[in-house]
């Protein structure tokens, strides 16, 4: 039973995840690149999200709250980590 509950989860977060990079879909793209530059630069945790959220407002041009950046910037970071929330076959 919590086999098939895990497998569900991990289901719903991936939906998720895609349909909110759908909704805000230029803004998860630069996100997405930040995140993996700021990994490759090898900053980890506050540091690393600080930094992200110093580039994405260099670079982009709209209004975006912080919480709604925040949000983005930890789905980059769990989408980029994939397998850990990819269903299990």
């Amino acid at each position: 039973m919590l086999t098939n509950l895990n497998r569900i989860g991990r289901t719903l977060l991936a939906s998720l995840l895609d349909a909110l990079f759908a909704l805000f879909e230029g803004e998860a793209a630069l996100i997405a690149k930040i995140v993996a530059d700021v990994k490759a630069a090898g900053l980890t945790g506050d540091d690393a999200r600080r930094e992200a959220m110093r580039r994405f407002r260099a670079e982009y041009k709209g209004a975006l709250k912080d919480s709604l950046l925040n949000l983005l910037i930890e789905m980059a970071v769990v989408k980029a980590k994939g397998a850990a929330i990819a269903p299990a076959e």
